[in-house]
């Protein structure tokens, strides 16, 4: 199930202005899912565009992140369905970029990788 809420009008970056739409998309029990702004197309096609979250069964926040026409961008973070933070990094144009931190199920830091255009290019694992 799909629900549609608010509407608002943006420009994108081409210069061209749309109306982005929040959707909220229920699992069928209904709980909610994800919960992300988007924008059509000329083609009629949905590209997700602005804040984007996914949710847990239990309610709490799984992924939060922000779209840029339809790639992620900037920061994201995931966390663990008891809410500690289990990875974190960034993304240009879909691709992740930079550092990216991992940590366990109870918040220690495990792994730190760094990637340049979706490729790692070095490892480290925290000292234990």
């Amino acid at each position: 199930m799909t629900g549609v809420g608010w509407r608002a009008s943006e420009k994108l970056d081409t210069g061209r202005r749309v109306e982005l739409q929040l959707a909220e998309v229920f699992s069928a029990t209904g709980e909610i899912r994800f919960r992300y702004s988007r924008y059509k197309t000329p083609t009629g096609e949905w590209v997700r565009h602005g804040l984007f979250l996914a949710y847990h069964p239990n309610g709490l926040v799984a992924c939060m992140g922000q779209y840029s026409d339809g790639f992620e961008t900037g920061q994201w973070t995931d966390f663990y369905a008891n809410g500690q933070r289990s990875a974190e990094g960034c993304y240009v144009l879909g691709l992740e970029e930079g550092e990216w931190k991992y940590w366990s199920d109870d918040g220690v830091l495990e792994e730190t990788q760094y990637a340049r255009k979706g490729v790692e290019e070095a490892s480290s694992s925290a000292s234990m």
